[in-house]
C-alpha cells in the first residue's frame, strides 16, 4: 500500500461514499456510469416530490363544501319585571343621565351689577315710544293743514234719481209695465208697488229678459247705468240700491209666493 492509501484507510471518515458495486463497474475514462447514477438519484428525488404534491392536492380537493347555516332570528327580550305594553317608540336621549356633565365655561364678559331685593320685587318699567315733537312750529303747521282740509272737504252726494228719467226708461222696457197703476203686468207676476223706483227695481231685477232699445246691454232702470253682463247689473243693484232691494223683497213676500221669472 502506498502512503496515500494508508492515510485514507486510517482516516476513513474523510473518504467519499462509494457505491456498493464493484470497482470494475466504474470507468474513470468516460465517467458515463457515474453520470447515469447521479441522474437516477435526481430523478427519484424529483419524482418523490411530485408524488407528495399530488397527494396534498388530492387531500385538498376531497374537503367537502360547507354550506353556511342561516342566522337565527333576533328577538328582543323584555327585562324581568317589565309588564307594560309598548305603545310608542321611546326616543333615546343623546346623553345618558349617568354620564358626567361637561365642565362649565368661563365667563369672559362684563358681570352685571348687583341689585337689591327691593329692585327685584318691583315690576319692570313700561316702555313708551319716544315720538314727542319738541318743535312747536312743526306741530302748529300740521294742525293748520288738518283744519284747512276738514273745512274744504265736501263729501260726494249720491245722484238723485229723477222720476221723469225713470218713466222714460220704463217705457223703453217693453209692454210689461203699467206705469199709471205701478204694476208689473207679466202673466206670472202681476205685483203692485207704491213707488215708481221700486217698480223700476223690480223690472230690472226680476225680469231681465226685457231689454232696452240698445241690444246687447243691460241697463239699471233705477239709475240708468249700463252693464255688459247681467251678473254685473245684479251685483250693482244689490250694493248701490240696498234700500230699494229691502223694500222690494218685503212687498214681494206680502203679495204671495209667485215665482220671479228671470
Amino acid at each position: 500500500m502506498s502512503e496515500d492509501e494508508l492515510y485514507f484507510s486510517e482516516h476513513s471518515n474523510l473518504l467519499p461514499e462509494t457505491p456498493t458495486s464493484s470497482s470494475n463497474d466504474f470507468t474513470y475514462e468516460t465517467g458515463q456510469e457515474d453520470l447515469e447514477r447521479e441522474y437516477i438519484y435526481d430523478y427519484e428525488y424529483q419524482q418523490s416530490e411530485y408524488i407528495i404534491y399530488e397527494e396534498e392536492q388530492q387531500q385538498f380537493e376531497e374537503i367537502p363544501y360547507i354550506i353556511p347555516k342561516p342566522t337565527k332570528k333576533v328577538v328582543w327580550k323584555r327585562p324581568k319585571g317589565y309588564n307594560h305594553e309598548v305603545t310608542r317608540l321611546i326616543k333615546r336621549k343623546a346623553v345618558d343621565e349617568d354620564d358626567e356633565e361637561p365642565p362649565p365655561l368661563d365667563f369672559h364678559g362684563i358681570e352685571p351689577s348687583t341689585t337689591t331685593a327691593n329692585e327685584d320685587d318691583s315690576p319692570p318699567p313700561s316702555k313708551k315710544p319716544n315720538n314727542q315733537v319738541t318743535d312747536k312750529s312743526v306741530v302748529n303747521f300740521y294742525l293748520q293743514d288738518i283744519r284747512k282740509r276738514s273745512e274744504t272737504f265736501k263729501p260726494k252726494k249720491a245722484k238723485e234719481n229723477n222720476d221723469d228719467d225713470i218713466f222714460e226708461r220704463l217705457e223703453q222696457a217693453g209692454n210689461c209695465v203699467d206705469i199709471q197703476n205701478r204694476q208689473c203686468i207679466h202673466p206670472t207676476c202681476n205685483r203692485r208697488f207704491i213707488s215708481i223706483e221700486v217698480l223700476a227695481y223690480h223690472i230690472s231685477y226680476a225680469h231681465q229678459h226685457y231689454s232696452t232699445k240698445r241690444s246687447g246691454t243691460q241697463i239699471c232702470l233705477v239709475c240708468g247705468k249700463p252693464f255688459s253682463t247681467g251678473q254685473g247689473k245684479l251685483s250693482h243693484m244689490t250694493s248701490a240700491h240696498k234700500e230699494l232691494a229691502n223694500e222690494h223683497g218685503r212687498l214681494c213676500l206680502l203679495q204671495g209666493p209667485n215665482p220671479i221669472v228671470f
